[in-house]
């Protein structure tokens, strides 16, 4: 029994050649309640903290088994936590389930030091609907969500809305569980609310070029609430009921991560950060009339976005390499703006003030 985390949690430990397998149990409220966590070898000093949730009438057994989150957690150095709900399920309206997550967190913090600025939740069918309830309530304590199959049926109520959670969602064209000709109308309240511009980027098949692909990817961004940047991206698998997709087209786990890590919460948790690779710099710095970039990878495109989230302006290198760019402010243009700026193998995106 292991004592000193924190109140209320005892730990059991699983040594593996490769890693960690850990139980950890809680008592919330009146509930003991429990979750598996897997570490790899070598983590940082700081590694992010990835929370995985099972849908209905599972376990984290179960969403352990579906999402298989240890291989990516290998190569990216990050902790992971499966937790189980109280009877299988999930508390959507009220506290018991958000004193659970906290309470990971918390402890995640404790035994392995990990970075509050980069905690993701992610879950399938009522799992992820308690990624968006976890989002919603408590948006200075999660960077990024990644749902999959399922979001709030009856629509958000009362959340906190100091800063809009970037979020990946993944769903079946055919599933009618949670059903799919629902969820653009979902998503519509949160690209309005979060300013992102009405008309998205489609990408067909997903990932391009790869023709054997179900897969469409929308994507509405970047978004900017006061200030503060965002994005919202949609994979719609074309062939796929209500279930979790490992493969052919694409590895779900694998998107949300790609996703989620891009986040970290900043100026106490009211913003978000882009995190660029590590191998690409940029500097944006607005100069007079314009702004100038200067990269150290080609600059694909850049794009200003005003704080309604629509499209002011956008340069391209129309086909020659450029490190460098500038671009004159559209006119009339003041306040808070996002920079996007899209370079080889990554995007950048920077909130400037003009007075």
């Amino acid at each position: 029994m292991f004592r000193s985390l924190a109140a209320g949690l005892a730990l059991t430990t699983l040594p593996t050649l490769a890693a960690t397998t850990e139980t950890w149990t809680f008592a919330i409220d009146t509930s003991t309640r429990t979750a598996i966590v897997y570490v790899p070898n070598g983590i940082p000093a700081s590694p992010p903290l990835f929370i995985s949730m099972h849908g209905l009438s599972g376990n984290a057994q179960m969403q352990q088994s579906m999402a298989r989150v240890e291989p990516v957690a290998d190569t990216a150095k990050f902790v992971v936590v499966y937790p189980t709900g109280l009877n299988k399920q999930w508390d959507l309206s009220g506290t018991t389930d958000l004193k659970f997550l906290l309470k990971i967190i918390d402890s995640a913090a404790t035994r392995y030091g990990i970075d509050r600025n980069r905690v993701y939740s992610s879950g399938f069918s009522m799992g992820g609907m308690m990624s968006y309830y976890f989002a919603c309530k408590y948006p200075d304590k999660v960077a990024a969500i990644g749902p999959g199959s399922g979001y709030p049926l009856g629509g958000e109520y009362g959340c906190v809305k100091t800063r809009p959670v970037p979020i990946l969602h993944i769903h079946g064209a055919l599933d009618t569980f949670v059903a799919y000709k629902n969820l653009h109308s979902f998503l519509n309240t949160k690209i309005a609310d979060y300013g992102c511009p009405t008309r998205g980027d489609t990408v067909t098949p997903y990932p391009a070029g790869k023709t054997s692909s179900t897969v469409t990817k929308e994507s509405w961004g970047p978004c900017t609430k006061n200030g503060m940047g965002s994005d919202i991206v949609l994979l719609t698998v074309g062939d796929m009921t209500h279930n979790y997709t490992l493969g052919p087209s694409i590895n779900e786990t694998v998107e949300i991560w790609n996703f989620v890590k891009r986040y970290s919460l900043g100026g106490g948790g009211n913003s978000v950060l882009d995190r660029p690779s590590e191998a690409n710099s940029a500097s944006i710095r607005a100069l007079g009339t314009g702004i100038q970039v200067e990269s150290s990878r080609p600059i694909l495109r850049i794009r200003i976005v005003g704080s309604n989230g629509r499209i002011l302006s956008t340069w391209d290198p129309n086909k020659k390499t450029s490190f460098e760019a500038s671009l004159p402010l559209p006119a009339g243009a003041s306040g808070i703006l996002l920079v996007e700026v899209t370079t080889t193998g990554s995007r950048l995106l920077r909130a400037i003030a003009i007075p």
